[in-house]
């Protein structure tokens, strides 16, 4: 799920108007919009179911976003924890040893941390040069130790080039604000006595179909 798609608005829009829909004719309201849409309406009711679509449409709006903001947050972790696995895999499988150059020990290593890596590569290069059979073990252990230290100063700390959409809650939004709008237009409408209320209520039940 990367973004919403304008079919999956258009079906989220739909869900949410049948939920809040649903709430009206049974009455059952969610105590805090219904609360704001009484207080606003100032104790009319007829006005207070009005708006109490407008703000517990906005308000499951809100609540998807946050939803959708975690299971992007949640893949995009799990993408990145991958793609570190799969580079460690692939760097450990390489056959040539990565060396730091001064400039990246000066970046990476502290003062300690460089004299060790630069006694172990010492070692490693020496060995290399001519082989002892004595000192495999230390070779072998030299060789792991430069690669570990490498992959965790410089390959573990590389941003994974993970494609993680951007959240545009505006844009997503938008889709929710066009019910709203037409909600704002037909209340507009009844309170002005254009419509009676049967002319509201059949108008207002097929916008939330």
């Amino acid at each position: 799920m990367s973004n919403l798609s304008e079919k999956d608005k258009k079906f989220l829009e739909k869900q949410i108007a049948k939920k809040v829909r649903d709430e009206l004719d049974k009455e059952d309201f969610e105590d805090t919009a219904w609360l704001k849409a009484f207080s606003q309406a100032k104790g009319k009711k007829d006005q207070a179911k009005v708006i109490y679509i407008e703000i517990r449409s906005q308000d499951l709006w809100d609540s998807e976003i946050e939803d959708f903001e975690a299971e992007v947050t949640a893949k995009a972790k799990k993408i990145r924890d991958q793609q570190i696995k799969t580079d460690k895999d692939e760097y450990f499988r390489k056959g040539k040893l990565e060396f730091f150059n001064k400039r990246q020990e000066i970046d990476y290593l502290t003062q300690k941390e460089s004299n060790e890596y630069r006694a172990a590569m010492k070692r490693y290069l020496d060995y290399e040069k001519s082989p002892d059979p004595n000192e495999i073990t230390q070779h072998n252990l030299d060789r792991e130790r430069l690669k570990i230290i490498y992959w965790e100063k410089v390959y573990k700390n590389k941003k994974p080039k993970i494609s993680k959409t951007n959240i545009d809650k505006t844009n997503i939004k938008m889709s929710s604000d066009n019910l709203s709008s037409k909600l704002k237009k037909l209340t507009k409408l009844y309170k002005s006595g254009t419509l009676s209320k049967a002319e509201f209520e059949k108008a207002k039940n097929k916008l939330l179909e």
